[in-house]
C-alpha cells in the first residue's frame, strides 16, 4: 500500500454532477481542470513539497491536462487506462462511432436527461462497445481460478462496487465537450484544447510519464 511505502496518499475523488457546486449540467472541462490545480495546490502546500499524481482514466487525461497548463507542480505522473492520444491505436468501436456522430447527438442525450450523462447509461454503452463473449468467458475463468484468494476477491469486489453499482452522473456540458474535443477532435493531443485563454501542450510536460495500457506499460520520457 502506498501509506505503508512512507507517503501520504490523498484521493482527487470526481462526485456526481448534482453535488457539484455549479448549476447542474454546467460545469465544463475547464472546472474539472480547475479542481484538480487547486487539490494539487492543496497538498503542495501543507506538505511543502511536490507530489506525484496517478491518475486513472478521467483522473489521468485531467491530471495530465492540468501538468500542461502548470508544469512545476508535480514531479512525477502516472496514468492509467487514460485517452491521452485519442486517435492512437487500433480502430475501436468507440472511435468508431465518436467519429461517426455528431455532436449533436451526445447533445441529444443530455437533453433528454435533464443536462446530464447518466451514469448507468454510460456504464451500460462502455461495456456493450468493450465487452466480447470471449473475453466475459475469460474474466469468469480468471475469477473461478482465483476463489480462494482472498485479497483477489477483496479488490475485485471493490472494483466491481465502485464500477458498476455506483456510478455517478457528468454535467452535460462537460460529457459534450470531452466527446467532441477529446475524443472526436482529439484536441489536447494536438495542442488546441484552449484552458482559460493558454492552449495546453504535451510539449509543455517535461517529467516522465508513465501511461499503462492494455496491453502494454510504456515509460514515456516527454
Amino acid at each position: 500500500r502506498v501509506s505503508d511505502a512512507g507517503f501520504q496518499p490523498y484521493i482527487i475523488d470526481f462526485h456526481s454532477a448534482e453535488d457539484s457546486n455549479t448549476p447542474i449540467g454546467s460545469a465544463t472541462i475547464t472546472d474539472n481542470l480547475d479542481e484538480v490545480n487547486s487539490a494539487i495546490t492543496y497538498v503542495t502546500n501543507k506538505h511543502n513539497k511536490t507530489p506525484f499524481s496517478l491518475g486513472l482514466c478521467q483522473g489521468g487525461w485531467s491530471t495530465a491536462m492540468a501538468l500542461s497548463s502548470n508544469p512545476e507542480s508535480l514531479q512525477g505522473l502516472g496514468v492509467i487506462a487514460a485517452p491521452i492520444d485519442c486517435h492512437a491505436g487500433p480502430y475501436t468501436n468507440l472511435r468508431k462511432l465518436s467519429d461517426e456522430l455528431p455532436v449533436e447527438y451526445f447533445q441529444m442525450i443530455v437533453d433528454k436527461n435533464g443536462g446530464l450523462m447518466r451514469g448507468r447509461d454510460m456504464i451500460n454503452a462502455f461495456k456493450s462497445l468493450n465487452e466480447t463473449p470471449n473475453a466475459k468467458l475469460g474474466e469468469y475463468f480468471n475469477v473461478l481460478e482465483n476463489l480462494d484468494n482472498e485479497k483477489f476477491i477483496e479488490r475485485r469486489h471493490a472494483h466491481i462496487s465502485w464500477f458498476e453499482y455506483s456510478p455517478n452522473n457528468i454535467s452535460g456540458k462537460a460529457y459534450v465537450e470531452i466527446c467532441d474535443k477529446l475524443f472526436k477532435n482529439n484536441n489536447f493531443y494536438n495542442g488546441e484544447f484552449e484552458y482559460h485563454g493558454k492552449k495546453l501542450s504535451l510539449e509543455d510536460i517535461t517529467l516522465s510519464l508513465i501511461h499503462i495500457s492494455e496491453p502494454t506499460l510504456s515509460l514515456i520520457h516527454i
